[in-house]
């Protein structure tokens, strides 16, 4: 019995081996040499100011891929035109959104996808309008990178899916790691599981990250690196949202993107790998305190499914935020570290490495959430000042203060150097106390659909409760005591900042400075992402502390409880919110609105987006012609003449900030660039002026010698590092 069982399995794991080999073969032999171009120039134009149907030919095979789409159209002004894209033979094989043509202009750029084992032959246009509106040619360009994405993504998923049968069939592998990465798995899938389904649901700030990506995405893909302006925002006026905004992570979503697949399915992927991100990382911190991987996978689950962050990915769509939290347990961590090392123990550059990470981490992701951590670093370090200041810990300390200030250098430089320019986020003052919450609603057990509001989870609460009863039961331990208190007072403080009852008022009136530094996060409840991580570390202590006392059964009941509290409330919220109707269909950048900036924080104070309505260079000056333009990968190059004794001024559609150069294409005179009225380029043209004058970004030289010095402290930290662990090892022996 034993035998066939074996046979029948290995029979199994043959024509599933056999499968994926046929499917990359196939996929191999549809690889393409040459991209698939199609054409369909239309010499009379079809017009049209009701529905009507194109057939853009019958003698052609559009293949499944990702396809680039340029169509060329004419429209009168305040016309309204929408065209998509049908197929009478495969009506499901044509993704894509409906697009609406812009007036004043004449062409749409976007894309279309034909799934995978679809194709068409029948591909019709569809144009409704209510004036008379003529499309005049169409190209469809496949997008090659997308066969070679593809074809990765599948054997990713093969190498995956053998890997985890292996994992489970292999008697080689201890049970410890198979349940430390079976358990990962699935809390990944488990936070991230509305991503699995086809649609995207309505998130508040969806929209402002998805146009983050694309316009990292397009910036990338134009030969900026790093991107500093998103190009594409405020129609092509440009946004220095990269410069306040920490966004390398998201440089991957857009890479995705750039390689043909949708910006939908790219953000998708993005969450994913944050939950996955967040819970191994998680996995790994408690790991390294407790020595216990099943607490360890107990706050992998409580951290990554807590509802707190499941709101900042699902309900507000928080990027930021939700990406700095996957670093917030290396950060808690790298204090408990450093800090648990004895007073004459000297600290090796390693022992550094997981705070610099998530300090690294935070700065790279959310600007805010690293004026949160500050606060309670710095309260830290103070209450702790003994410690604090004792002479190898201070040195190690300062080393990682040191580290993590040259490695994210290269964004440190440009946000300083913006931050000292008039800008309206310097200006904005917030009334935090108004932005409060009722302190009894971060106690809330279930999510309410149509009320927002952020809490805590009735989890914590159990938890904390717990761990004031171990106080009162077992006062002697003094270990206990000293570890998990300072994570029960940290976590209580944040989730008492986050309500009415904290002093704001009392605060604002002492120290005006002290409060705006507060009022910057904009809104309290955002302190629940510190106590979030705090409470988690509270339980993982409290569960280390039944099994040190060896109170299994206490220890188990106690993470089950807590587990089931935490997961129940994110298992009924999903239900909720996979069923409503509320959906975000964005496949490319045709679909969202450029305007999408959330606010006009980044913009130079005094600037009015109302008056942003320049579409190309523009001289006001008779006696300054402009005899052609051409904007090219966000360059301009203007043509034009001056004739007139006095210099004049060029208007370009652009934001002013701080970078941009005008000069002479042949001669390479450089020419003064002036501020307008409304925060614009203007490009002061010398009298008597005649040739081709070019507009671009181009970075400060000490924004490109920041980049290099933290190019270099990444690489000498990391080898600090390295021979740090060799040094460690030569004290041990």
């Amino acid at each position: 019995m034993r035998i066939n069982k074996h046979i029948l399995r290995h029979k199994l794991l043959l024509a599933l081996g056999l499968i994926q080999i046929a499917v990359i073969l196939l996929l191999l032999i549809k690889l393409p040499a040459s991209r698939c171009v199609n054409e369909f120039n239309f010499s009379s134009g079809n017009s049209s100011n009701d529905n009507r149907a194109i057939d853009l030919g019958k003698d052609f095979n559009l293949r499944s891929g990702a396809y680039e789409l340029l169509i060329d159209y004419n429209m009168p002004d305040d016309c309204n035109a929408t065209i998509w894209f049908t197929s009478e033979k495969e009506p499901t094989a044509v993704i894509h959104q409906y697009l609406a043509l812009t007036d004043g202009k004449t062409q749409m750029y976007s894309r279309i996808w034909l799934p995978l084992g679809s194709g068409t032959d029948d591909l019709r246009l569809n144009l409704t309008s209510d004036k008379t509106c003529t499309v005049t040619h169409i190209r469809l360009r496949e997008i090659l990178k997308y066969r070679i994405l593809r074809i990765s993504g599948y054997l990713l998923l093969f190498v995956l899916t053998d890997a985890i049968i292996y994992l489970i069939l292999s008697k080689k592998i201890s049970k410890k790691t198979k349940y430390t990465i079976l358990g990962i798995l699935a809390i990944t899938l488990l936070s991230s599981f509305p991503d699995f389904i086809n649609n995207t649901f309505f998130q508040h700030d969806y929209d402002f990250h998805i146009n983050r990506i694309l316009s990292i995405s397009d910036a990338l893909s134009c030969g900026y690196f790093p991107v500093r302006i998103h190009f594409r925002l405020l129609h092509g006026y440009g946004f220095a949202n990269s410069i306040f905004y920490g966004d390398i992570l998201l440089y991957f979503p857009a890479l995705l993107y750039n390689m043909g697949m949708s910006i939908q399915a790219a953000y998708k992927f993005y969450v994913i790998a944050i939950s996955f991100g967040t819970a191994y990382i998680t996995w790994w911190c408690v790991n390294k305190i407790t020595g216990n991987y099943k607490i360890a996978l107990f706050g992998s689950l409580l951290y990554t499914l807590s509802v707190y962050r499941i709101t900042n990915v699902f309900i507000r769509g928080a990027m930021g935020e939700y990406t700095a939290m996957m670093f917030f347990p290396l950060i808690c961590y790298g204090f408990m570290h450093i800090y648990d090392m004895p007073n004459d123990q000297k600290g090796t550059w390693k022992d550094s490495l997981p705070l610099c990470i998530g300090l690294t981490g935070c700065i790279q992701s959310h600007i805010l959430s690293v004026e949160m951590s500050a606060l309670f670093i710095v309260l830290f370090c103070l209450l702790n000042a003994k410690k604090t200041f004792s002479k190898n810990r201070f040195f190690i300390l300062f080393k990682t203060l040191v580290a993590t200030i040259l490695i994210n250098l290269w964004s440190l430089i440009p946000f300083l150097d913006y931050s000292r320019l008039p800008f309206k986020l310097t200006e904005y003052k917030s009334n935090i106390h108004i932005n409060s919450s009722e302190l009894f609603y971060v106690f809330n057990a279930f999510f309410r659909q149509n009320d927002f509001e952020p809490f805590i989870g009735i989890s914590f609460v159990a938890v904390s409760a717990v761990f004031i009863i171990l106080i009162i039961k077992y006062n002697d331990d003094r270990p206990l005591i000293k570890k998990a208190d300072w994570f029960m007072g940290f976590g209580w403080l944040a989730v008492f900042m986050t309500s009415y009852y904290f002093p704001w008022e009392l605060l604002r009136k002492i120290s005006v400075t002290v409060y705006e530094y507060f009022a910057t996060v904009q809104f309290a409840w955002r302190y629940l992402a510190i106590a979030t991580v705090m409470l988690t570390f509270l339980a993982v202590l409290v569960a280390d502390f039944f099994v040190r006392r060896n109170k299994s059964k206490s220890a188990v009941l106690f993470m089950i409880s807590i587990s089931v509290l935490c997961v129940v409330p994110v298992l009924m919220f999903y239900t909720n919110y996979v069923s409503n109707d509320q959906t975000l269909d964005f496949y490319s950048e045709n679909d969202i609105s450029s305007d999408h900036i959330a606010s006009d924080f980044y913009l130079p104070s005094g600037t009015n987006i109302g008056a942003l309505t320049l579409t190309e260079p523009y001289s006001s000056n008779k006696k300054m012609t402009i005899s052609s333009y051409k904007e090219e990968k966000h360059r301009f190059t203007v043509s034009c003449k001056n004739s007139s004794d006095e210099s004049q001024i060029l208007q370009l559609p652009l934001i002013n900030y701080k970078g941009y150069v005008a000069y002479d294409t042949k001669t390479n005179q450089t020419f003064e660039i002036v501020n307008s009225g409304n925060n614009t380029v203007n490009v002061k043209v010398p009298k008597l002026y005649s040739g081709t004058i070019k507009v671009e970004f181009k970075e400060p030289y000490y924004w490109r010698l920041a980049e290099i010095v933290s190019l270099l402290s990444v690489i000498v930290y990391l080898s600090l590092c390295f021979t740090g662990k060799k040094s460690r090892a030569k004290q041990n022996n």
